[in-house]
């Protein structure tokens, strides 16, 4: 065996590490070695842009509040209009100053529902943002807990793939040292197992480019590009064994709660204030006005200070609002199918969990099945090594690790889906007690 071939399997042998520092250096703390999944939620950034672009939606509802209530708000603006009049009349009439500086004051003082529909427009649709950003933040969490599972499953993964290249490598090997020592088998038997080990190598491989894209998903998920988790902890997930849920009930369940479908409803609440806002507004309006003047030239009829009540009222001829009615109406019209078309993908994706959790609570028994008959059988076959009836322990080891890994898989697939059933009913992640305290 050449020396060169030695050292580069010695060398994929060794375990890869991941730990790197941040991309950007900031002020949050450090990862901790080994990471739980309640420290990933708890250290993961709030500037994630899986929620900014939500949070963004709700500071544009909040301007919108405070731009409808400043329809009442007390207007004033100052009015500088420098000039020089001559009476043409009179001839060789030189010009004179005629300059004045106005400050003028107004109030809306009633429009007869036009303010008090736009600022009920604008709460609506707040009201709608708030639920969107809950929501997002929900996912954002459950795609945290998918991140960190899928970081652990590729971990089992890798130690599955390396026990199967470990042994293809033995038996490859045994059987190169007895054909050139003995000769006891044939070329085509030994590049039968090396081209199976190197099959197995290739899989090892692929496995830790799994280890490392996972853990690289995960600091992205968590906001933290760069921090690559080099350890982390199987999570305690026995609050989502639960027995699996009858799709009726979940179905109503779900869209009675749904953030989503809520932040819809107020949307299209929104969009029927904005069509009774450009309904009314042909009604007149009543606005106090105050207006002080400076002139350069007094005369006889010019007031200095003038107040009073003004009345404006449309006489018709607007085709503005005839346009702004057909919009806001084609608006509430699209809000309302979109909110039926969500109703309709919501009742798929509550049946398609169902379905699943059904399938997997039968793969659990089977995983459970398996994992105990690969127990017994490391054992059997441990008794059988020590008494050299058997000269090696890898198959069985290698099967038992994989079995570990399925039942792991199907705990995982099982708590993200209800998770996600759980977001979809605006209730938050239910990690157990003994996670937290770990």
């Amino acid at each position: 065996m050449s020396p060169r071939f030695v050292i580069a399997v010695l060398a994929l042998f060794a375990l890869p590490a991941f730990a790197q520092s941040p991309d950007e250096p900031g002020q949050a703390p450090p990862l901790p070695d080994p990471l739980r999944l309640v420290d990933a939620l708890r250290l993961s950034r709030d500037d994630h842009p899986a929620v900014q672009s939500r949070v963004a939606d709700r500071i544009r509802a909040r301007s919108g509040i405070e731009r409808a209530h400043s329809r009442r708000d007390w207007q004033a603006w100052l009015d500088l209009d420098a000039r020089a009049t001559s009476k043409a009349r009179l001839p060789g009439h030189a010009f004179k100053d005629d300059s004045r500086a106005s400050v003028y004051v107004t109030r809306l003082l009633a429009d007869f529902g036009e303010g008090a529909a736009a600022v009920d427009a604008a709460i609506a649709r707040l009201a709608g943002a708030e639920q969107a950003v809950d929501y997002a933040r929900a996912l954002h969490r459950v795609d945290i807990m998918e991140r960190f599972l899928e970081v652990r499953l590729a971990d089992l993964r890798y130690f599955v793939d390396d026990e199967d290249m470990t042994l293809a490598f033995l038996r490859f090997d045994r059987v190169r040292d007895r054909r050139e020592q003995f000769e006891e088998f044939a070329e085509i038997d030994e590049l039968e197992l090396e081209a199976e080990f190197r099959r197995r190598l290739v899989t090892r491989a692929r496995s830790a480019h799994r280890q490392r894209a996972a853990r690289n998903a995960l600091s992205l998920a968590m906001g933290r590009p760069g921090e690559l988790a080099d350890n982390v902890v199987a999570p305690v997930l026995d609050a989502y064994d639960r027995p699996v849920p009858d799709y009726d009930e979940m179905l109503e369940s779900v869209v009675s709660a749904h953030p989503l479908l809520a932040a819809l409803s107020h949307r299209v609440e929104a969009a029927e204030m904005t069509l009774t806002r450009h309904e009314v507004s042909s009604r007149p309006e009543i606005f106090a006005r105050f207006e002080a003047t400076e002139w350069s030239q007094e005369t006889g009829n010019r007031d200095q200070y003038v107040a009073g009540l003004q009345l404006l009222m449309p006489l018709g001829g607007d085709p503005a609002r005839s346009a702004n009615i057909a919009e806001a109406m084609a608006e509430k019209h699209r809000l309302v199918a979109e909110h039926r078309a969500l109703e309709f993908e919501i009742r798929h994706q509550v049946l398609m969990l169902v379905q699943r959790l059904q399938e997997l609570e039968l793969a659990a028994e089977a995983a459970g099945v398996e994992e105990r008959f690969r127990d017994l059988y490391l054992d059997r076959s441990r008794t059988l090594y020590q008494l050299e009836v058997r000269t090696d322990l890898g198959d069985s080891q290698a099967r038992q690790a994989e079995a570990v890994w399925r039942s792991a898989q199907v705990s995982f697939e099982r708590a993200l889906a209800w998770a996600r059933l759980d977001a979809m009913r605006g209730l938050p992640l239910a990690l157990s007690q003994s996670e937290d305290q770990q």
